[in-house]
């Protein structure tokens, strides 16, 4: 994010198949977008283009959007409200299970709607797994990803 220009960042570890995590630790809770996106498609070629790094801008990325007062889930840039609001140095959470074509999103260690990723229930989104998926956001923190086995223990981490 620069001066009300959002570009993205995508994370170097793909995948097709499997249950995975990611987290990162919000310091500009007026400015985030976080959330996955099929890699070779519109949402990493337009990632860095001006006002393009919103996740779930395009039809091949599902998102999480926030800032002091809003938070959002985003698909083919359609907003839906979802969650609560951030603070800066809580840590976001994002998972997707592409073996079933879901998306979930939380907060501190608490996922959003009753959410459970390891059981499936209650994603922010389901969609229809197409190709190599991968973590995405339109913020500047560190991020790790983790790979979890269908009960939800580490099998490795990026």
């Amino acid at each position: 994010y620069t001066t009300n220009n959002w570009t993205g960042a995508v994370t170097t570890l793909g995948a097709f198949s499997g249950k995975w995590y990611a987290e990162g630790k919000i310091t500009d809770v007026d400015n985030f977008s976080i959330g996955i996106a099929e890699l070779g498609g519109d949402t990493v070629t337009n990632m860095n283009t001006t006002n393009s790094g919103f996740v779930g801008k395009y039809s091949d990325a599902w998102g999480y959007f926030g800032n002091s007062s809003t938070t959002q889930i985003r698909h083919n840039s359609v907003n839906t409200t979802y969650g609560s609001a951030f603070s800066n140095n809580d840590i976001a959470m994002i998972a997707m299970d592409l073996d079933n074509g879901k998306f979930f999103v939380g907060k501190n260690g608490t996922w959003f709607d009753s959410s459970d990723p390891a059981n499936g229930t209650s994603p922010a989104y389901s969609f229809t797994v197409s190709g190599v998926y991968g973590f995405m956001s339109g913020l500047e923190d560190q991020w790790s990803a983790t790979r979890c086995d269908a009960n939800g223990q580490i099998i490795c981490q990026d």
